[in-house]
């Protein structure tokens, strides 16, 4: 759907962002439904220990969003990043190279795999199943390593802010 929504008109900046926020939340989500999956027994699926990684994994999707966000590339239709217009006003700029910063810290800490495809697919803008494919993942694999890598990012960006 988001793709439709995309490829039907040309869409200013801000919009390009709010796509690409809520495609990186549904990653981390889809991630995390997989790795739900995987042990339907396991007490991660009991109502009492879901409810308690709700606040984490709420975390966890703000910073795929932000990530989203910080990207000064969309994937055009033919798969592959075009730069986007940007006009952000100083204060803006200025927000946005430090989080690029803090990120960029931040991913130096991920293991080779996460980091790749984390910083592939957000900063230079790749489509996700292509990074994982090149990466030797199915899709399914790469939402659920996509997943942990947000959310050792999530906790190591909260340490570095603190």
């Amino acid at each position: 759907m988001l793709d439709g929504v995309r490829k039907s008109a040309p869409l200013p900046r801000r919009a390009h962002e709010r796509v690409r926020a809520l495609e990186a939340a549904l990653l981390v989500a889809e991630g995390a439904s997989e790795d739900a999956a995987v042990a339907p027994g396991h007490a991660a699926a009991e109502p009492a220990a879901s409810a308690g990684k709700l606040p984490e994994h709420l975390a966890d999707m703000a910073t795929a969003m932000a990530l989203g966000m910080l990207s000064t590339a969309a994937v055009g239709d033919d798969g592959e990043p075009t730069a986007l217009e940007v006009g952000l006003s100083p204060e803006e700029a200025v927000a946005e190279a430090e989080l690029r910063k803090l990120v960029v810290e931040a991913l130096d800490e991920l293991p080779a795999d996460e980091r790749a495809l984390v910083q592939r697919h957000y900063l230079e803008g790749e489509r996700f199943d292509h990074v994982a494919a090149s990466l030797g993942l199915s899709k399914s694999w790469g939402s659920r390593l996509h997943t942990r890598a947000i959310g050792r990012l999530t906790k190591r960006l909260r340490a570095m802010v603190r």
